[in-house]
């Protein structure tokens, strides 16, 4: 059931915006959502689609690297610093997968550049970690400015 709801939600988020959900990261969003058991609740926002299922939404995208999903998740309101259940943003996420565009798409939207997962990481610590010196050296240039 609650995949359905995230299914309907991220259908609702790509008519509002304009932009088609690829099989492949429909597919995706399937997988992961029975992996990270997650849902979708809450009324339409003035954009048509739950802020919970934007929000639902911008973790997985940033996780899977679908810059127009996580466009998406943010057009409709999505938290952009929310944590998962180990903590971690999607700018951590992001950097851990080495997606600098999607990295440069959540630090334009202002993303915390300082918080910390549930190992204490932060997300330059994950681009460091991963080999990501692009996205590692866009973070340490925002965290300056923050």
């Amino acid at each position: 059931m609650k995949i359905n709801r995230l299914a309907s939600t991220l259908v609702a988020v790509s008519a509002c915006t304009g932009t088609a959900l690829s099989w492949p990261f429909h597919h995706r969003i399937h997988s992961a959502a029975r992996s990270q058991n997650l849902g979708v609740a809450g009324h339409g926002d003035k954009h048509g689609v739950s802020q919970p299922g934007a929000n639902a939404l911008l973790p997985v995208a940033a996780s899977h690297r679908d810059i127009e999903a996580v466009r998406s998740s943010l057009t409709a309101g999505a938290d952009i610093n929310a944590a998962d259940a180990r903590g971690m943003t999607p700018l951590m996420l992001a950097a851990k997968e080495g997606d600098a565009k999607i990295v440069k798409l959540l630090l334009r939207n202002h993303a915390n550049t300082t918080l910390r997962d549930a190992r204490g990481w932060t997300a330059l610590k994950w681009a460091k970690k991963t080999h990501n010196y692009e996205s590692a050296i866009m973070i340490a240039l925002a965290a300056s400015q923050q």
